[in-house]
Formats: structure tokens, C-alpha cells, sequence
């Protein structure tokens, strides 16, 4: 893994090879093909149970952790629908416990796991709200049963239980149907996280598992290697 870093100087270009490769792209593109073949040795089964599996993963999928301006924490999954240098975007509704939390104390902290290679990356940084222009492209990019959903939804909020939500979506449905455009709520939009430090993870063996961070100070990047 050190090798990773003396190529690249900055920890995004880390994450996007990293990233690459938890979807079979890229440098360890090998890894998961020894794994679908040590389960097609094993038999029959295990290959075509859990070979499709591992080729639906969410790479994409992050665990987001916030706190209230109290301190009380909350973390959940989400998928990342963009990255680049300046940051990592995440879509949900503005009403949200997450959008709260992000309202009263705009800081989050992002945790990447792939289990094929086996490693992490942790990503802590200010959080603020992506244009209205960009929400709105991307709303127009989703399938239209998730535009319907999330119109229909009062994310986070009580509900009188899942019928009702159905009847919800029902209207929605009935509101926009004859293929009419469902336009971005209001209240529905993008957050990007903009990274302050970086930890790459590694696993090893024997535990002695390889961690790098990177910190942005003085608006450079400062890297540390860390005991595991």
C-alpha cells in the first residue's frame, strides 16, 4: 500500500485508485477475481450464490457520521453520487435528522469499507449544500420511481405506518402521471463534504495493518504514517 502514496501527493488521487479498484478496476483488479475463483473451487454453490453478490456491491456506499450542536451522534449509510479535490456529494431531503444535524453543526465525517481489498478510508470535513443548479441535474438523472419516492416521502418524520406512505405515493403519482416531469423539491438537494483529513486503511496480516493520514494544514497536504 505505502507504494500508493509515494506516487501520488495528493490523498484524493489515493482515494480515486482505491475506489477504482473496490469495483474491480484498476491495479488490484486481481484480488477479486481470486476470490470468484476460490469460491468456484469450493463448488457450485458458493459461486453462484455469493459470486453475483460480490458483483452488485455498493462501492459507492459510505457511512456518514454526524452530531446535533449538543454533541449527540448519528451515522447512517449513503451513496456517494460525486468526489473530486474539492469534495464527496451526497443527495437526501433537506428536512432530514441528517440535514438537522448538518444545519446546527455543519461537520460530518465519511467512512468507506470495501471488503475486496480488504480497506477503509475516513474522511472528516466542513459540510455545505451543492447548488440549487446542481441538485436540480442530478434530481433529472434519477429513475423516476426514486423521484417519486422521494417526493412522496417526509424523510425522518412520523408516519402513520407504510400504507399510508403508499397512499402518498399514490398521489404523487396520480399528481404527475401521463409521463409529466416531477421537478426537484424545495427541500431535496446535494451536501458536500470537504475533506480536512484524510486515513487511509489497509488490512495486513498479523494485524499489523498499514493506516496513513493526510491533514490539511496551511493548505497543504501533511502526511503521517500511523501505528495500527
Amino acid at each position: 500500500m505505502f507504494d500508493d502514496f509515494k506516487k501520488n501527493s495528493h490523498p484524493h488521487a489515493i482515494f480515486e485508485q482505491w475506489y477504482l479498484e473496490s469495483q474491480g478496476k484498476g491495479s488490484s483488479s486481481h484480488i477479486l477475481d481470486k476470490v470468484k475463483s476460490r469460491l468456484r473451487f469450493l463448488g457450485k454453490q458458493a459461486f453462484t450464490q455469493i459470486v453475483p453478490s460480490l458483483d452488485r456491491m455498493n462501492y459507492n456506499a459510505v457511512v456518514l457520521a454526524t452530531a446535533s450542536l449538543s454533541g449527540i451522534p448519528a451515522s447512517r449509510v449513503v451513496l456517494l453520487k460525486g468526489h473530486s479535490e474539492k469534495g464527496y456529494v451526497f443527495y437526501t431531503n433537506y428536512n432530514s435528522s441528517k440535514a438537522q444535524h448538518l444545519n446546527e453543526n455543519p461537520v460530518a465525517s465519511l467512512n468507506f469499507f470495501w471488503a475486496y481489498p480488504t480497506r477503509q478510508v475516513r474522511i472528516f470535513g466542513e459540510v455545505k449544500k451543492v447548488s440549487r443548479k446542481t441538485s436540480q441535474e442530478y434530481w433529472a438523472s434519477r429513475p423516476r420511481g426514486s423521484q417519486e419516492g422521494a417526493m412522496a416521502s417526509e424523510q425522518s418524520h412520523e408516519i402513520q405506518g407504510y400504507d399510508s406512505l403508499k397512499e402518498q405515493l399514490k398521489e404523487v403519482q396520480e399528481k404527475y402521471k401521463g409521463g409529466r416531469p416531477i421537478p426537484c423539491p424545495q427541500n431535496w438537494g446535494g451536501y458536500i463534504v470537504k475533506p480536512k483529513s484524510y486515513e487511509f486503511w489497509q488490512a495486513m496480516p498479523d494485524r499489523l495493518h498499514q493506516r496513513v493520514l493526510f491533514e490539511l494544514i496551511n493548505k497543504k497536504w501533511v502526511k503521517k504514517y500511523l501505528a495500527p
